[in-house]
């Protein structure tokens, strides 16, 4: 008996591991059962469009212009030691479109999404159907509606703040700076950054908070600190796998 204990401990590790896969399999089953979705309660629906829209607005628009900032003055000065500085429009735009918007402004917000729906989660007391009409699926439906005006205001104030602070790092003018953006933005890219923030990084901040906060253990701040770890690497992973899958050979 006492040998079979460490592999009993390896055994629970591992499953703790990935018992939240098969959870949110098992969720997402549930979300998309044709009954389900008749019986969705559109109360939860409204209550979270302002606090995932209107109230995260800050959050985002001060996490795109500073990110936009920092990407700027390392990609320009970096730039000028080639004197290729006038450039810098292409090479921002490409980097913010592709990655830097979806694992920075996007990430954070889904942070902010599954810290605070864990910490509701943990306290519905409904079945799991109850759990899926009145609380789940309209989470992500409003997180799925939000993300779509985020997503849009995000990258404007990202690449307008990038285009006005050029021209005091060396860039020509903001006119140069759009001038060399504009050729490097090409469809699939656009495609790439609306795919991660409209659709891929919501899904994974609102199933990691719903699937630990109904189902994880211990107390509200131990499975909202489960719940963000948890996205943060879900997200890195399947923004890694949407890059792969568009961009390599």
């Amino acid at each position: 008996m006492q040998r079979s204990a460490p592999s009993n401990r390896k055994n629970d590790v591992v499953l703790a591991w990935f018992a939240p896969f098969g959870q949110a399999a098992m969720l997402a089953g549930q979300m998309l059962n044709p009954s389900n979705l008749l019986a969705i309660q559109f109360v939860q629906f409204r209550s979270s469009l302002r606090w995932m829209g209107i109230e995260s607005l800050p959050l985002v628009g001060l996490s795109a212009m500073f990110v936009s900032l920092a990407l700027s003055i390392q990609t320009i000065i970096e730039l000028q030691k080639f004197s290729a500085q006038d450039m810098a429009g292409m090479v921002i735009s490409i980097g913010l479109l592709r990655e830097l918007g979806p694992l920075t402004v996007s990430v954070a917000w889904c942070a902010r999404v599954a810290a605070r729906l864990s910490g509701e989660a943990r306290d519905f007391a409904g079945s799991s159907t109850d759990f899926v009409t009145q609380f789940a699926l309209p989470k992500y439906l409003a997180a799925l509606s939000m993300s779509v005006p985020l997503g849009a205001y995000g990258l404007v104030i990202g690449f307008a703040t990038s285009a006005l602070f050029a021209p005091h790092l060396g860039v020509a003018s903001t006119h140069d700076y759009l001038s060399a953006a504009k050729p490097g933005i090409k469809d699939k890219d656009l495609f790439c950054y609306f795919l991660k923030l409209i659709l891929v990084n919501p899904t994974i901040g609102v199933f990691t908070g719903c699937v630990f906060g109904r189902y994880g253990k211990g107390g509200r701040s131990e499975v909202s600190s489960n719940a963000v770890t948890a996205m943060f690497i879900a997200a890195m992973f399947f923004n890694l796998v949407v890059t792969y899958a568009m961009y390599m050979p």
